[in-house]
């Protein structure tokens, strides 16, 4: 875990926090999947860390390379935040899997899943 008291400048990912939209209840695609539009709700600088375990690790097997798709973002404390919600960070969209306060709620920390739609 970051120690964003001592470190505050790994802080260096801008990122957005998506919320789901109004617009997007009842609405469904060609096939009648319901579509799920996501509008941005505030952006803001983070730290991002490489989720625990050994799934997590870049992997080169078989000449192929396999890189993270579960992370940790260390932001400041925002209590709007919910699990419902998304992160996208340089183009990439994350699930938020679990919301932390840390600190006293100075900061929180998002798990989030890479989206494989």
């Amino acid at each position: 875990m970051i120690d964003l008291r001592k470190d505050i400048g790994k802080m260096d990912r801008r990122i957005t926090v998506k919320q789901r939209s109004a617009s997007g209840v009842g609405i469904a695609d060609s096939f009648g999947k319901p579509v799920k539009d996501f509008e941005d709700l505030f952006t803001c600088w983070a730290a991002r860390e490489n989720g625990s375990g050994s799934a997590n690790q870049e992997q080169d097997t078989a000449r192929r390379i396999i890189y993270p798709s579960s992370y940790t973002y260390y932001l400041h404390y925002q209590g709007t935040v919910t699990q419902s919600m998304r992160v996208e960070d340089d183009e990439e969209e994350f699930e938020i899997l679990a919301v932390e306060p840390l600190d006293g709620k100075k900061f929180l920390a998002l798990s989030v899943e890479k989206i494989i739609e």
